[in-house]
């Protein structure tokens, strides 16, 4: 599998705020929080931060 790093921070933060907000490369893994709508926002940018900045790092989806 892939890292995730500082670059998948920073392409989601560019991806919900910086136009023109190109999408990620595999949806399924920017729906970090895993919700079952899919939708991509806040809340995927939060747990995105805690994964890779406060322990226990919960690890975030799979890209499908």
């Amino acid at each position: 599998g892939s890292i995730i790093d500082i670059g998948d921070l920073t392409a989601l933060i560019s991806f919900l705020f910086i136009p023109p907000n190109t999408p990620p490369n595999c949806m399924e893994e920017a729906n970090v929080d895993g919700d079952t709508g899919g939708i991509i926002d806040i809340g995927d940018l939060t747990a995105l931060i805690a994964f890779l900045f406060i322990p226990p790092n919960t690890s975030p989806a799979a890209c499908q």
